[in-house]
Protein backbone atom coordinates (compact mmCIF):
# COMPACT_ATOMS: atom_id res chain seq x y z
CA UNK A 1 0.00 0.00 0.00
CA UNK A 2 1.14 3.57 -0.61
CA UNK A 3 2.46 5.83 2.10
CA UNK A 4 -0.37 8.35 1.66
CA UNK A 5 -3.04 5.67 2.07
CA UNK A 6 -1.25 4.17 5.09
CA UNK A 7 -0.82 7.51 6.81
CA UNK A 8 -4.36 8.63 6.03
CA UNK A 9 -5.67 5.42 7.64
CA UNK A 10 -3.38 5.89 10.64
CA UNK A 11 -4.42 9.52 11.13
CA UNK A 12 -8.10 8.61 10.83
CA UNK A 13 -7.69 5.87 13.44
CA UNK A 14 -5.89 8.22 15.82
CA UNK A 15 -8.61 10.82 15.33
CA UNK A 16 -11.24 8.09 15.72
CA UNK A 17 -12.96 9.13 12.49
CA UNK A 18 -14.68 7.02 9.85
CA UNK A 19 -14.49 7.97 6.19
CA UNK A 20 -18.08 9.22 6.42
CA UNK A 21 -17.22 11.46 9.37
CA UNK A 22 -14.08 12.71 7.65
CA UNK A 23 -16.11 13.45 4.54
CA UNK A 24 -18.61 15.47 6.54
CA UNK A 25 -15.93 17.45 8.39
CA UNK A 26 -13.87 18.22 5.28
CA UNK A 27 -16.55 18.56 2.62
CA UNK A 28 -14.63 16.00 0.55
CA UNK A 29 -16.69 13.25 -1.06
CA UNK A 30 -16.70 9.79 0.50
CA UNK A 31 -15.78 8.26 -2.86
CA UNK A 32 -12.61 10.36 -3.04
CA UNK A 33 -11.63 9.34 0.48
CA UNK A 34 -12.34 5.70 -0.37
CA UNK A 35 -10.15 5.89 -3.47
CA UNK A 36 -7.30 7.44 -1.46
CA UNK A 37 -7.62 4.78 1.24
CA UNK A 38 -7.52 2.02 -1.38
CA UNK A 39 -4.41 3.61 -2.89
CA UNK A 40 -6.12 4.18 -6.22
CA UNK A 41 -5.20 7.88 -6.19
CA UNK A 42 -3.29 10.37 -4.07
CA UNK A 43 -5.07 13.56 -3.04
CA UNK A 44 -4.16 16.90 -4.59
CA UNK A 45 -2.35 19.43 -2.43
CA UNK A 46 -5.42 21.47 -1.44
CA UNK A 47 -7.21 18.33 -0.28
CA UNK A 48 -4.14 17.13 1.63
CA UNK A 49 -4.05 20.45 3.49
CA UNK A 50 -7.76 20.15 4.31
CA UNK A 51 -7.38 16.55 5.51
CA UNK A 52 -4.31 17.39 7.57
CA UNK A 53 -6.13 20.25 9.28
CA UNK A 54 -9.06 18.07 10.34
CA UNK A 55 -6.82 15.16 11.31
CA UNK A 56 -4.39 17.44 13.15
CA UNK A 57 -1.32 16.16 11.31
CA UNK A 58 1.26 17.79 9.08
CA UNK A 59 0.43 17.79 5.36
CA UNK A 60 4.07 16.86 4.68
CA UNK A 61 3.79 13.85 6.98
CA UNK A 62 0.53 12.80 5.33
CA UNK A 63 2.12 12.62 1.87
CA UNK A 64 5.34 11.08 3.17
CA UNK A 65 7.81 13.95 2.75
CA UNK A 66 8.33 14.29 6.51
CA UNK A 67 8.56 11.92 9.45
CA UNK A 68 7.10 14.51 11.84
CA UNK A 69 3.38 13.82 12.17
CA UNK A 70 2.23 16.74 14.27
CA UNK A 71 1.58 20.23 13.04
CA UNK A 72 3.33 23.06 14.80
CA UNK A 73 0.91 24.97 16.97
CA UNK A 74 0.45 28.64 16.11
CA UNK A 75 1.32 29.71 19.64
CA UNK A 76 4.67 27.91 19.38
CA UNK A 77 5.74 29.93 16.35
CA UNK A 78 7.77 33.05 17.06
CA UNK A 79 5.93 36.30 16.61
CA UNK A 80 7.78 38.69 14.31
CA UNK A 81 8.44 42.05 15.86
CA UNK A 82 8.83 45.12 13.69
CA UNK A 83 11.73 47.29 14.75
CA UNK A 84 11.72 50.91 13.70
CA UNK A 85 14.90 52.95 13.85
CA UNK A 86 14.88 55.78 16.38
Amino acid sequence: MGIFADRLKQAMQQANLTSAQLSKQTGIGRSSISQWLSNKYVAKHDKVVTLAGVLNVSPDWLVGTSDVATQPTPEAAPIPVAVTPT
